[in-house]
């Protein structure tokens, strides 16, 4: 487990609380984000690691990280066409796309992994007000929330979720540090 460039966090109850959630019982508050995920993987508490990451990561990357588990996902029709748009939208992230996403999810199931990965894109900066009203900036929280949602929701619609949470972690490890995800 390298370092982890990406990461803004110095502490792992900093990306714990923006979560919402609870310091693992046992972990020392000031512990690296690397070193609290990596024990989180290695007590194979991989559905806490996946929520980990998706608030360790900044919006853009976490957006990203979940775009790549998805990849490997074969999805029908109408969700395969919503992941092509998040695609585009991860090469050009515009205001423009971002919106197109949000509109395209509504003729999706709103529990799909892949409306929720949309949901992470609306969410991952910009207004979530309609472009005429005034701004309104979405929770910090949101995106983060919505990639790992779209992360579990993806492994635990599968017959071997823990192998997808496996690959989508080691894809989030290796995007923290400053790599390329495949």
């Amino acid at each position: 487990m390298g370092q982890w460039s990406k990461v803004a966090w110095s502490t792992a109850d900093q990306v714990v609380g923006l979560a919402g959630g609870q310091m693992d019982p046992g972990m020392d508050a000031s512990t690296s984000p690397a070193a609290y995920f990596g024990a989180l993987v290695a007590g194979e508490k991989l559905a806490d690691a996946s929520m980990f990451m998706g608030q360790a990561l900044p919006r853009y990357e976490a957006v990203v990280w979940a775009t790549q588990a998805l990849r490997t996902t074969t999805l029908p029709g109408k969700e395969g066409e919503v992941l092509n748009s998040v695609l585009r939208w991860v090469d050009d992230p515009s205001d423009e796309r971002r919106r197109v996403i949000r509109e395209n999810i509504e003729s999706i199931d709103s529990m799909s992994a892949t409306a929720l990965l949309g949901l992470a894109v609306f969410f991952s900066g910009g207004s979530v007000s309609q472009p005429d009203l005034a701004p309104i900036l979405p929770p910090p929280e949101a995106c983060g929330k919505f990639a790992a949602g779209a992360v579990l929701k993806a492994a635990y619609g599968g017959d071997d979720p823990n192998s997808v949470l496996r690959n989508a972690l080691r894809i989030g490890e290796t995007i923290a540090s400053g790599g390329a995800a495949a």
